[in-house]
């Protein structure tokens, strides 16, 4: 992430009376609005505090902070607003957190317009009232929702129906240790007359432009290994994720495709995630697709782990081993007698069920060596359960 000076996004142009073309770009995924007026970044969100406070807790209060004049308690409401003081711990914390990459976020500035008054119209010098009028297509004591050009859709959460007081970092000119301008949404005005113990909404701001330069985080599983279910290989789902720092929802492509048919042997299955500045990340895995010959002697090796009687053991053994040896000898294609090798000891293990062998070691059995058939393309007309 760094601070440009030019941004190359494409832009919503509004022509207002008396100012020049004003315009608003939504950048970082939606996530902030960018003023190539000012050359200021928004965030996108005008009540973020309502749901992320950074760590600090609601409804207490905060203490002083050294060096700034807080007057009363700094604290923040579950609604979002908040004191004056409990804006410059929120804005504090978010700088703590380097929130999307930045540790220089702020409160609005505001200018002498509407000093010591309770509302002043048209102010549009400082930073919310520049926003308000010139960016938003706002008028005085008029609803904004209702007037609002489409740059006002690029922001959520913008206070006007209950409240719409919005604190600026700016104090008071006649009283900054007890007040501080705040500018309201409700009706186009400015103004430093209530004190910094009034709760009020915040809205967090930063000089310069946002460009996402960080990749995504691409996560993919570890290497995946099964049985062919066919003499094509076997179907095999998985699944990838990616996050990133800023794009909510960056593109993932894989190749093979989850759901695939992959064929017995190791494929490579290779990822990217992009998101949606373009940055990007690959990862692979492998997808390893168990053959006949692999799974007769997992199968075998099953067998000898069963701890049955050494006659019934061996006799099985040898059977797959017939198997195994039918199957090694028999040219592509031709895989008669290893499903014979293999019907055979399908046979003599439904024979030792329930004796020998109990019913859950043949029904292990006989899924195992049904799977080997299946693999080879074999009728299937044995099932155990």
């Amino acid at each position: 992430m760094k601070i440009v000076d030019t941004l190359l996004f494409t832009t919503i142009l509004l022509t207002v009376t008396g100012t020049t073309q004003a315009a608003l770009v939504a950048s970082a995924d939606g996530m902030t609005i960018y003023d190539t007026d000012l050359q200021i970044t928004w965030l996108a969100n005008a009540n973020l505090a309502a749901t992320n406070t950074f760590g600090l807790a609601k409804n207490v209060d905060l203490g002083p902070i050294p060096g700034v004049n807080t007057f009363g308690e700094s604290y923040i409401l579950n609604d979002g607003r908040m004191t004056w003081g409990g804006a410059m711990h929120w804005i504090a914390a978010m700088n703590a957190a380097n929130y999307l990459g930045f540790n220089d976020w702020r409160l609005p500035t505001s200018d002498v317009c509407g000093h010591d008054t309770l509302g002043t119209a048209d102010c549009t010098n400082s930073e919310m009232g520049h926003l308000f009028y010139n960016e938003l297509g706002g008028r005085a004591f008029a609803y904004l929702p209702a007037i609002g050009n489409s740059n006002y859709l690029l922001f959520n959460n913008i206070q006007i129906d209950f409240s719409g007081y919005y604190w600026t970092g700016t104090e008071s000119f006649t009283y900054p240790t007890i007040a501080a301008f705040y500018f309201d949404f409700q009706f186009g005005t400015q103004a430093d007359g209530f004190t910094k113990d009034n709760p009020m909404f915040a809205m967090a701001v930063r000089t310069g432009g946002i460009v996402d330069s960080i990749a995504p985080v691409l996560t993919v599983p570890g290497n995946i290994t099964v049985n062919a279910a066919s003499p094509s290989g076997a179907a095999v789902s998985y699944v990838v994720t990616a996050t990133d720092n800023i794009d909510q929802h960056p593109t993932v492509s894989c190749a093979p495709a989850s759901g695939s048919t992959f064929p017995v042997g190791t494929t490579i299955v290779s990822c990217m995630a992009t998101d949606s500045s373009g940055n990007s990340a690959m990862a692979s895995f492998n997808v390893i697709v168990k053959g006949a010959t692999d799974q007769l002697v997992d199968l075998i090796a099953m067998v000898k782990s069963l701890n049955i009687k050494q006659g019934i053991e061996n006799s099985l053994d040898a059977k797959l081993q017939n198997a195994l040896d039918a199957l090694k000898a028999a040219s592509a294609g031709n895989m008669s007698t290893a499903c014979s090798k293999l019907d055979a000891f399908i046979n003599e293990v439904l024979a030792q069920s329930g004796t020998a062998l109990s019913t859950a070691q043949a029904n292990q059995l006989i899924i195992a060596a049904n799977q080997v058939k299946a693999s080879l393309g074999c009728l299937l007309g044995t099932a155990c359960c």
